[in-house]
């Protein structure tokens, strides 16, 4: 979703330069992770601070048992 509002908006990614080539140019799009979003409800007092707990608790146990990383994605071996 982050991508589709970013492209929706024509927002570019920071522009950067390497300190060890002097290369400039586009950073890495940001990526933003599940329990960031799921902080993020809590915070903007979108859900409960209980059901915040409990939703966290819901998908580190999820992400454990199925081997996925910090965005929902298959762990790499």
């Amino acid at each position: 979703m982050l991508h589709k509002i970013r492209a929706e908006r024509h927002i570019r990614p920071p522009v950067i330069r390497c300190s060890r080539c002097g290369h400039v140019g586009e950073a890495a799009e940001p990526d933003v992770s599940v329990r960031a979003m799921i902080l993020s409800l809590g915070r903007f007092g979108m859900v409960a601070p209980d059901q915040v707990k409990a939703l966290e608790q819901r998908w580190a146990a999820h992400r454990k048992q199925n081997g996925l990383d910090l965005y929902g994605k298959t762990a790499k071996a």
